[in-house]
């Protein structure tokens, strides 16, 4: 019996030890399940901060924009109102090129001698955008061959819009 004592007396030493062990098991799990939890809030807050500020950007953004697009609806009618004014000035400019070699300076239609005409000069360059820079030379010029045309030698560029309409 004393055997049998021994081997109760054993066992029961190892489910004690099997326990102990059991328990500082368990106590480590808890203990790292708490620190996890902790740092995972930790990070939770930390990416409800960044969302807050994120939000506030896309707020400021969106504000940002819109404030942009009431500048530009206000500054749109002084703009197209500068613009009408510098096609009619530029009309005006082009209508007094045109007529100053036909009328002359005594508004006596073809009657001008040659060395009254002045010349007409317009500077057109290619492209998207075009600039006008008109300007009246005070040299008098003998060659009248610049204001007949030439079928064949023609260039579209060249060409005299004179569709006002269109402004």
């Amino acid at each position: 019996m004393a055997n049998a004592q021994d081997k109760e007396s054993c066992v029961v030493k190892v489910i004690s030890g099997l326990n102990s062990r059991n328990k500082k098991l368990q106590d480590r799990y808890i203990k790292q399940k708490r620190n996890f939890d902790h740092e995972q809030r930790s990070w939770e807050q930390e990416r409800k901060k960044w969302s807050q500020k994120l939000a506030g950007s896309n707020a400021m953004i969106q504000k940002l924009r819109i404030h942009n697009l009431e500048l530009i609806d206000e500054a749109r009618p002084e703009v197209e109102h500068k613009l009408a004014s510098k096609v009619s000035e530029l009309e005006c400019l082009k209508s007094e090129a045109i007529s100053n070699p036909v009328l002359g300076e005594n508004d006596e239609k073809n009657m001008t001698k040659p060395d009254d005409i002045f010349a007409v000069l317009q500077s057109r360059p290619l492209g998207d955008s075009l600039n006008y820079d008109t300007y009246v030379s005070n040299k008098s010029s003998k060659n009248l061959s610049k204001y007949f045309v030439h079928e064949k030698s023609m260039d579209q560029t060249e060409k005299i819009d004179n569709d006002i309409s269109t402004y």
